[in-house]
């Protein structure tokens, strides 16, 4: 993809997860720009007994190997839960638990 190609469908993947969950009765947060270690944040509304998630999303791959480091070292408290999502072109989305080491 070319110029803003790759933002503008991983901008779209993001929209996508969050209507997905907001559906699940999530508040979700956008972090902009994608600057820091997650791309969403979605805290549960009606059922408090679910777990804040720490979301990262991609379109179509892993991340790289140091992003992954980033992400499996990130300590969060008990009551979040780490995953990235991976959006594959004519599945959908699917995800990974990551490990919870708070």
């Amino acid at each position: 993809m070319k110029g803003g190609g790759k933002y503008k469908k991983g901008r779209r993947i993001e929209r996508e997860l969050r209507m997905m969950l907001e559906c699940e009765n999530y508040y979700v947060m956008r972090s902009a720009g994608s600057k820091g270690i997650f791309d969403l944040i979605a805290i549960p509304t009606l059922n408090l007994d679910k777990k804040i998630l720490l979301i990262q999303s991609k379109c179509n791959k892993m991340p790289p190997k140091e992003e992954l480091d980033i992400l499996n070292d990130f300590k969060c408290p008990l009551t979040c839960e780490k995953r990235l999502y991976i959006y594959m072109d004519r599945v959908g989305f699917k995800y990974i638990l990551m490990e919870n080491n708070g």
